[in-house]
């Protein structure tokens, strides 16, 4: 489970929604916003993400739950080494269902460096 200060609000996800950049994989896509470096700066303001996996992607919400754990998981582990500043939403697509562990974790390694949030 990511920490509190790195999650979005509701407020923060549909704001990133409507103004994000978006990066996409074969089954899964990040919506990224940047914040400003005033902002940054001035209140040392931490990386957020929030996971979406929809409904069309299956109605039982234990495998869609199941998914955004993994998710979830692969994003923990790659807070480290990555710049500040960023809001960003993972969203899975159709085929993430049948991604084991391994693959999501490559996926979102070559997401967040298609991004750039990856501090060089």
């Amino acid at each position: 489970m990511l920490l509190k200060e790195n999650r979005l609000s509701g407020k923060e996800v549909k704001q990133v929604l409507r103004r994000g950049k978006v990066f996409w994989g074969s089954f899964l896509s990040l919506r990224l916003e940047k914040t400003r470096e005033a902002d940054i700066k001035n209140s040392q303001i931490k990386s957020g993400f929030s996971v979406i996996v929809p409904m069309s992607l299956s109605k039982k919400s234990s495998k869609r739950n199941f998914l955004k754990r993994k998710i979830r998981e692969a994003l923990r582990k790659r807070i480290h080494g990555r710049k500040d500043g960023f809001k960003g939403i993972v969203m899975a697509l159709p085929g993430a269902l049948q991604k084991d562990y391994k693959e999501i974790e490559e996926e979102i390694d070559k997401i967040l460096t298609k991004a750039k949030i990856f501090e060089s």
